[in-house]
């Protein structure tokens, strides 16, 4: 990867993985072969592994980082990091591009994937980003509310305390915007920040409580 990445690196990278499926139905790349090289298995890893970093201290390494491992699985086959690569690829798609149609596909896509890999320890954090980030520029925000919580419990049950922290993060927020009745989201509100606070997940844990203060402020308990 080029060390600072440029502005013509980022859109270089977009083009090139855009041609590998461009013209295709998105939705075929689930019956690519199963990737098998330990090299590009363990490359995926790494890479999936530092998206969440890149997200806060490189953004655009973190393009680079997705568009390649979108790359790997087309060229070299699906495996259960691919989850992650499609659905981290469909919020570049929908947030940066503003490509929806595309992004919600491959949304779509890294859902299917995890089916095919039966990856439960993934569920967590592919939904959120797929919820979080994806479905809600194409379906009404009350349609992702069981969705978040279906993966709040499957993080619980994993151990994914980070993506568990986030999912109800999204939860309590997209019931706030989709208006939610105030009394009753109070309550849920409080009961995630405090098992936020048990788990001592912190920076989720902040972005829910000015939530939470938002629905108190017009409740008159401020």
């Amino acid at each position: 990867f080029p060390d600072p990445p440029t502005p013509d690196d980022i859109e270089q990278a977009f083009e090139a993985t855009r041609q590998l499926w461009e013209g295709r139905d998105i939705l075929s790349l689930l019956h690519l072969p199963t990737m098998s090289d330990p090299y590009r298995l363990a490359a995926m890893q790494m890479m999936t592994i530092l998206v969440p970093a890149a997200y806060s201290a490189a953004p655009a390494l973190m393009h680079l980082l997705i568009c390649k491992q979108v790359k790997f699985s087309i060229q070299y086959g699906n495996c259960p990091v691919s989850t992650f690569s499609y659905a981290d690829y469909g919020l570049m798609l929908c947030g940066v591009i503003g490509d929806l149609e595309s992004g919600y596909e491959f949304g779509q896509l890294a859902l299917e994937v995890l089916e095919r890999f039966q990856a439960t320890a993934s569920i967590c954090r592919a939904r959120f980003i797929v919820a979080k980030f994806i479905r809600h520029w194409k379906e009404p925000l009350r349609n992702l509310l069981p969705f978040l919580l279906e993966a709040y419990q499957s993080g619980l049950a994993t151990g994914d305390l980070e993506h568990v922290a986030y999912n109800a993060e999204a939860y309590c927020y997209y019931s706030y915007f989709a208006g939610k009745e105030l009394k009753g989201l109070a309550q849920e509100m409080e009961f995630y920040r405090q098992t936020l606070r048990s788990l001592k997940l912190e920076v989720a844990l902040k972005w829910l409580e000015i939530g939470q203060q938002t629905v108190l402020n017009l409740l008159g308990l401020a």
